[in-house]
């Protein structure tokens, strides 16, 4: 999966291919570790993912797929700097075959959830 902000692409953050570094730093920025990142993703329904707007820790974990992305792409932000952009420039890109059993793959929301997602996209 990839992400668009403000028009510009990001390949969603995969965890195997994060750094030592990327890690201290996702858990000084955000408090958690990669199983906690991979797990603020595990109660979020699949078939209705604004369940993910409910859960300050799935936000969060949302919020780190995006700053860990633009690490990759060689931003260096902080994460509040990764994540401060308006939500309508907010786009999802669903790959056919994205990997994702190795990545963070956080649902993509729907249209009503205020994420500017793109209803005709879809997860799989």
């Amino acid at each position: 999966m990839k992400i668009k902000i403000s028009g510009t692409e990001y390949d969603a953050a995969q965890l195997g291919k994060l750094s030592l570094f990327d890690i201290i730093e996702l858990k000084r920025q955000t408090g958690l570790s990669v199983d906690e990142l991979k797990e603020s993703f595990a109660d979020v329904d699949k078939d209705n993912p604004e369940t993910a707007m409910r859960s300050e820790e799935t936000l969060i974990g949302f919020g780190a797929v995006v700053w860990l992305a633009r690490r990759k792409a060689g931003e260096r932000l902080t994460f509040e700097e990764a994540c401060s952009f308006p939500l309508d420039e907010l786009e999802f890109i669903a790959e056919p075959d994205d990997g994702l059993d190795d990545a963070v793959d956080p649902p993509m929301p729907g249209p009503d959830s205020g994420l500017g997602a793109n209803p005709a996209l879809s997860n799989g």
